[in-house]
């Protein structure tokens, strides 16, 4: 398992706006690693007042071990003293529906705090996945009418209501209504399912999320942007070689550290 992470001061400072954390796909090339990408974990700052990243990995692949390394090295530089600590204060991430993100975001909590596999971590307190992820994926299901007939749309449209519902929606309730989407669209069974595997839908659906993370925050919109600053930031509509990222990514993260002590002593940024 390899990847390469840096990471800034700036993670000693979670506030009450939750990290994001998602991968900018297509840009970095390796013809040894297909799968290679850069993940960033950002957060808005409370000194430059914009959103930062505050970690990156180069990750030569998207396994839960990989996620574990990347999220191990985020948690050390909060330096929360331990697991009761982190549940107190940490704001909480936000992914995409990934099962290895998730998994490794699992892992390298039980890694850093010393966690046995048999205690349950109630990881919805300190994980959320994206609202726009799942949002899309709707609006993608919906236009194909052989997966959603079309006389059948509103009846979909308003299970889904149901599910996103934080208040008309307790927990029976959303089996139920997964259920009644499993019988009413044979064809989308393994797309529900995918949303109540492992337990993801407990760091999503409000019906059954215990309350969720504490900080602000529905989706990775902000770090999506961070991402698209990143990759349009080197030359636009161009793919860029290992050697030439990091050394990019390096000049990218001094830049950041320079901008916040700037702004520390008082003189302004762009």
């Amino acid at each position: 398992m390899k990847s390469t992470t840096l990471h800034s001061k700036n993670t000693q400072d979670p506030n009450l706006y939750a990290f994001q954390t998602d991968s900018i796909e297509g840009w970095l090339q390796s013809e040894t690693h297909p799968s290679i990408n850069v993940t960033i974990t950002s957060a808005y700052s409370t000194v430059l007042k914009r959103h930062i990243a505050v970690l990156i990995s180069i990750m030569f692949a998207r396994t839960a071990k990989h996620y574990a390394a990347h999220f191990c090295t985020l948690l050390a530089g909060i330096g929360y003293k331990d697991y009761d600590e982190l549940k107190a204060k940490f704001p909480g991430n936000i992914s995409d529906f990934s099962l290895a993100e998730l998994e490794g975001w699992a892992q390298a909590i039980r890694t850093t705090f010393k966690i046995g596999t048999d205690i349950d971590l109630e990881i919805e307190q300190t994980y959320k996945c994206c609202r726009v992820h799942f949002l899309r994926s709707v609006a993608r299901v919906k236009k194909s009418f052989r997966l959603v007939p079309r006389h059948k749309l509103d009846k979909f449209q308003h299970l889904i209501s149901i599910l996103l519902s934080p208040d008309r929606t307790n927990e029976d309730r959303f089996y139920k209504t997964v259920e009644e989407i499993r019988n009413n669209f044979c064809l989308l069974k393994d797309w529900i399912n995918w949303y109540v595997t492992n337990n993801i839908e407990r760091c999503f659906f409000p019906a059954v999320d215990n309350g969720g993370i504490k900080g602000f925050g529905k989706d990775t919109n902000a770090q999506e942007g961070t991402g698209r600053w990143y990759k349009h930031g080197y030359r636009p509509g161009k793919k860029i070689d290992l050697p030439e990222c990091f050394k990019y990514l390096c000049s990218k993260a001094k830049l950041i550290q320079q901008d916040t002590n700037a702004e520390k002593e008082g003189r302004l940024t762009a």
